[in-house]
């Protein structure tokens, strides 16, 4: 693995659109399991989708 001078891993763009994906879709799902919102958890699965 390829770190910075602070150590921390680089990443290309392809892995970081699909962290940020990941974490758009955790972050959705949690909302809309609080929320009970069918609408949220739609969405949710969109994004797990991709």
């Amino acid at each position: 693995m390829i770190e910075d001078e602070d150590q921390m891993p680089l990443v290309n763009e392809k892995e970081l659109n699909a962290i940020a994906t990941f974490v758009a879709y955790a972050s959705l799902y949690k909302e809309s399991i609080k929320k009970r919102d069918v609408n949220i958890m739609k969405l949710a699965q969109t994004l797990k989708e991709e």
